[in-house]
């Protein structure tokens, strides 16, 4: 449905009630509605199918329309504030007009703001009516200690939650973006308040929201996000993919960007110029790494089956990329910190239930 539509064509009712099943599951119903629109194949398919494909596309239209909703009341509540707005992944996307876009089911708005002036975005946010839906004070430590956003906001009556940024990858990764330099690369997005990262810094942001900041499962509709950013960009920025390898190496980030050009390139077909591919040659990580994170990848990074429960192999593979991910974001005191209090606590509301239930 993603790489060869018209192979759909001549599938059985069978093939696409697994098929569609399996794109809800990582929301691509939308995507799949737009590829086949785009090849001129949604006739060439049966109408039930159609019917399943559109009404995702169209909940996908809805969903932009809140998005934009929802940022109409950011910019009123930070009428005051004279910095910049950058607007991250999928709100960026649909409101540049960007095929990443289309037919995303959006759940959050994201903005990235200067971490000097977060103190000030926020108090304008909560006066204008927006609300933490973090209660918990450890929680709410670790989101501004730690943590690459705020505690995720919500107003009252708004079916968006906004997610305000100061960097991209929590501050006691691994990785080390300078924020400051998205921030000043980001660029207007015309007719709004709103600014977006630099094509290059987009493209990265979408490589280590997967690569260096979760733990890969179920990361499809990612991949087609990065699959899409990459065609996009590439034939309308002359330097896109030279901008992209000198901004990974001064973010660090050279080695997500690899792992997501390989699996970009080996399943989705995303086309790759010579020097990005001269590139991959030069920074491949060593065979054993390779070799263990295309296997790990290749059972994980898949939607899963809507009909059976994982596999052992899915399973294992799933607890070591989540061992990754955890080894990748927080230095191993502050790992231990974190899990103890995290136990702590679900003893604690295990003990409380436990009595409340006895009484």
């Amino acid at each position: 449905m993603l790489t060869q539509p018209h192979r759909c064509v001549d599938w059985t009712s069978a093939q696409w009630d697994l098929a569609i099943r399996t794109a809800r599951l990582v929301k691509l119903l939308g995507t799949a509605y737009q590829r086949m629109r785009d090849t001129h194949l949604l006739d060439a398919i049966p109408l039930a199918v159609q019917q399943q494909l559109e009404s995702s596309y169209r909940i996908s239209i809805h969903r932009a329309g809140m998005v934009r909703i929802e940022l109409d009341a950011v910019r009123h509540a930070l009428a005051d504030y004279d910095g910049p707005i950058v607007l991250l992944k999928g709100a960026a996307y649909s409101l540049q007009g960007l095929a990443a876009g289309q037919g995303r089911i959006f759940e959050d708005t994201d903005l990235l703001i200067p971490k000097s002036r977060l103190d000030d975005v926020e108090e304008q946010l909560v006066v204008a009516g927006w609300e933490t839906e973090t209660p918990d004070p450890y929680d709410q430590r670790y989101y501004r200690e730690w943590s690459h956003e705020l505690p995720p906001m919500r107003a009252p009556g708004h079916a968006m939650q906004l997610d305000v940024h100061h960097t991209i990858i929590p501050v006691t990764a691994r990785f080390r973006p300078d924020a400051a330099r998205l921030v000043s690369m980001s660029r207007p997005i015309d007719g709004t308040r709103f600014v977006a990262l630099h094509p290059a810094h987009q493209l990265l942001h979408a490589v280590a929201h997967v690569f260096a900041d979760s733990d890969c499962v179920s990361r499809l509709r990612d991949m087609v996000d990065m699959d899409a950013l990459a065609r996009q960009h590439a034939t309308i920025e002359p330097d896109f993919w030279n901008n992209v390898l000198d901004e990974a190496r001064l973010a660090t980030l050279e080695r997500p960007l690899w792992y997501a050009l390989d699996v970009c390139a080996g399943w989705l077909e995303t086309p790759l110029p010579p020097s990005v591919q001269t590139w991959r040659v030069e920074h491949s990580p060593p065979a054993p790494i390779r070799w263990l994170m295309r296997s790990l990848l290749g059972q994980c990074m898949p939607p899963p089956s809507p009909d059976r429960s994982d596999s052992i192999g899915r399973r294992i593979s799933a607890k070591l990329l989540m061992l990754r991910y955890i080894w990748l974001r927080m230095p191993p005191r502050l790992l231990a910190y974190h899990a103890t209090k995290k136990v702590v606590r679900a003893l604690r509301n295990r003990f409380t239930a436990r009595a409340d239930t006895a009484a």
